[in-house]
């Protein structure tokens, strides 16, 4: 599946599944804005959760954890999973909301952060790649069929 493919299933995933799970309160963030990260889903499942998002350098780094699960790297085989993340144009609000991100999604394996070139051999997001409309990045886990699990994931503000 092509990370295109990967990254409008992600989109579609999470605004049908559930990504998150009430609103958080805001934090202040360095930029004078407002910080936020909607809650990793419960219940048991495996899922995958951003925990921050900052800048390194130029890098974007996202940190995240999994919960009940090991992730593995792609190409993925039989029940293994990985993370792809993806950017939308969601608020504490409305943390789903999307953005056609199409080729922007990035499959990643299980180190954390997201940060520079992964092992999976997709590269992360810069300052100077990120769309101007994006103000979230977005994980969920997908499969070795390049589905996505629904309610897999969460979403937290991009730094300003």
């Amino acid at each position: 599946m092509t990370a295109a493919a990967v990254g409008a299933v992600a989109v579609v995933a999470l605004l049908l599944g559930g990504g998150s799970g009430g609103d958080p309160p805001p934090v202040a963030d360095a930029g004078g804005g407002s910080a936020w990260t909607s809650p990793c889903p419960d219940g048991g499942a495996a899922t995958v959760c951003i925990e921050s998002v900052a800048f390194v350098r130029d890098d974007l780094a996202v940190s995240f954890r999994p919960r009940g699960v090991e992730l593995s790297v792609p190409p993925l085989q039989g029940a293994e999973v990985a993370p792809v993340f993806f950017l939308t144009a969601g608020t504490a609000d409305d943390p789903d909301a999307t953005l056609a991100t199409g080729p922007d999604a990035r499959r990643w394996g299980p180190a954390s952060p997201m940060q520079g070139q992964g092992v999976a051999g997709d590269s992360g997001w810069s300052s100077s790649t990120l769309p101007t409309a994006a103000t979230a990045v977005c994980v969920a886990l997908f499969d070795a069929a390049g589905s996505v699990r629904l309610g897999s994931g969460n979403c937290a503000s991009l730094p300003s």
